[in-house]
């Protein structure tokens, strides 16, 4: 038994000294760079600095074999020399920020507590970035050594690790007597996320009367993620502020659940624009149909601005419904919301648009014109070939300008015959038009029968039709109509 001790003894030793050899592979060099910290010279200094980060980064490269440990047990070596300054023990600090491990959590968590506020505060972050329960419980146990100062910084390390063992303690903190540490401690609470801590925020939410805590608690409870109607709804009909108020609806609107539908209603009859319009959207975009059909009823009496916001979003409800809000809007007056009407007509207008839509492009206003013929073009209705067709037969030169420019935007079954038999005709205002309109559709029939017309007209009708050919034989037409018309 006695060999047997005498041999345990020596192998501790010699795992001592094992350890204590590898941990100062790298101390030569650190202690070298911890002299140039006390040069004067600033070129010097950031030398140092930089060659403490390259040595750091070389010891704890993935492929050097326990070079965390190494390179830990040499900097905690250099944090316990006398010899060694402040400033390279800052940098030290720091670099254990980046590296440190659990063996380094007692001498960091002694410097911590130390009278030195500078490395207390470079141990401190170090501390904060060590993974692990040991390095929370080191930090939480501080907490109750510290001062005011110290506390706010401790709640501040332990909120960024956002470790769930530490929720507890920020809830309890939610009471402190230090406005500025309960305040952190809601933070780290929406950091942490999760039913306990929006549980514990929630809790102390109805409790205080404290302005600034009010709004600390109601942003952590967004920023955790929080995904209870219930909750949100609190925060949406309770928010201190509008920008939580909006947020908050927003994500509720998103979410769904109980409760939900009264919160939209509130939302659309808010004092607040944005909040309208937040609702607004949110209505709309939703799969519930009984969500965008409060969004409709709510229209009628909807401020211009809200119509805006409403019209931009009409593709998302029936087309009957679009329809009427879209004419209902258009009927206001307003130029704003004329052109927005205009624009959602057509893709959700019927044969009820098409004297609207035709009247808006007559009118000398270019920007409803722009966006009526756009629509007149996107109309999903064979009523509005058939009125464009009625109107180039009509007796009203008028009439006939307007439906011949509308072709450009428009192809209708009947075009290319209706142009034609214009052409045909005596106004030569009106040959002219038709002329312009017909190469968008012209083919080689079309150019024969232009051909023909030619032959049989005069004067400088026939010179338009003429220079049309010209123009488009080359493109669309036989080799014999091509020498017909070189001809003329």
């Amino acid at each position: 038994m006695k060999f047997h001790f005498k041999k345990q003894i020596l192998i501790v030793a010699l795992s001592t000294f094992s350890t204590l050899t590898l941990a100062s592979e790298y101390r030569s060099e650190l202690m070298a760079l911890a002299e140039q910290f006390e040069s004067s010279d600033l070129e010097t200094q950031y030398a140092a600095r930089r060659g403490l980060e390259v040595l750091v980064a070389k010891a704890s490269a993935p492929d050097v074999s326990r070079g965390v440990s190494k390179i830990n047990g040499d900097l905690l070596y250099g944090l316990r020399s006398s010899s060694v300054s402040r400033e390279a023990k800052k940098y030290m600090l720091r670099q254990l920020a980046l590296v440190g491990s659990t063996q380094a959590i007692s001498s960091l968590n002694r410097i911590m507590l130390g009278d030195d506020d500078l490395l207390s505060e470079n141990a401190r972050k170090a501390l904060e970035s060590i993974e692990g329960p040991r390095a929370t419980s080191t930090l939480k146990r501080a907490f109750a050594k510290a001062d005011v100062a110290g506390q706010k910084d401790l709640i501040r390390s332990l909120g960024k690790r956002g470790d769930a063992a530490s929720i507890g303690f920020f809830g309890k903190n939610l009471g402190n007597s230090n406005l500025d540490i309960a305040i952190d401690a809601a933070q780290a609470l929406g950091r942490a996320g999760g039913e306990r801590a929006e549980g514990l925020l929630i809790s102390q939410y109805g409790k205080t009367s404290n302005k600034s805590l009010i709004q600390a608690i109601e942003r952590s409870i967004l920023a955790s993620g929080s995904e209870n109607s219930t909750t949100l709804k609190t925060v949406f009909e309770n928010g201190s502020d509008v920008v939580v108020r909006r947020a908050a609806l927003r994500r509720l609107l998103k979410q769904g659940g109980s409760g939900v539908l009264e919160a939209l209603r509130s939302g659309l009859t808010d004092e607040d624009s944005d909040m309208r319009s937040i609702a607004i959207r949110a209505g709309l975009a939703s799969d519930e149909k009984s969500f965008r059909n409060v969004v409709v009823e709510r229209s009628k009496n909807m401020e211009n601005a809200d119509l805006e916001v409403l019209l931009s979003g009409l593709d998302s409800i029936d087309k009957e419904p679009a329809e009427r809000i879209a004419i209902s809007a258009f009927d206001s007056g307003d130029e704003g919301l004329q052109g927005l009407a205009l624009k959602a007509l057509g893709h959700c207008g019927s044969s009820l648009s098409i004297d609207l839509l035709i009247s808006a492009y007559g009118k000398g206003n270019k920007v409803l014109r722009i966006q009526a013929a756009s629509s007149i073009g996107r109309l999903q209705s064979d009523k509005m070939d058939e009125r464009l067709a009625s109107m180039l037969r009509s007796d009203s030169n008028d009439e006939v300008e307007t439906a011949l420019e509308l072709l450009a935007h428009r192809n209708i079954p009947e075009a290319k015959s209706l142009l034609l038999g214009l052409v045909a005709g005596d106004d030569e205002a009106l040959v002219k038009s038709a002329l312009k309109a017909l190469p968008p559709i012209a083919s080689e029939n079309d150019l024969e029968r232009l051909l023909e017309i030619a032959n049989s007209s005069e004067g400088n009708s026939r010179r338009l039709m003429i220079s049309l050919l010209k123009k488009l034989a080359p493109m669309v037409g036989s080799e014999s109509l091509q020498s017909q018309v070189k001809e003329l």
